[in-house]
């Protein structure tokens, strides 16, 4: 798989507002997959969006985490 182009285009969805984009982006974060570096601050900033957008796979996350989502 070219995680190159694949990454491009969640970004470009994620810069869209998409919240599966957003979820897909701060799980990647969050892991560190794809040849990303681990950034949690990041991930949780991705899951919080698409929390907000009512992505319910972010929702979840969040709470498990105890993670406020404003």
């Amino acid at each position: 798989m070219d995680y190159d182009n694949f990454l491009k285009y969640l970004k470009m969805s994620a810069d869209k507002n998409n919240p599966t984009a957003l979820y897909n982006l701060g799980e990647i974060y969050l892991q560190g997959k794809m040849g990303i570096g681990e950034d949690e601050a990041k991930g949780i900033q991705y899951l919080r969006l698409a929390a907000l957008r009512d992505q319910p796979k972010a929702k979840e996350i969040l709470k498990e985490r105890n993670i406020n989502l404003y």
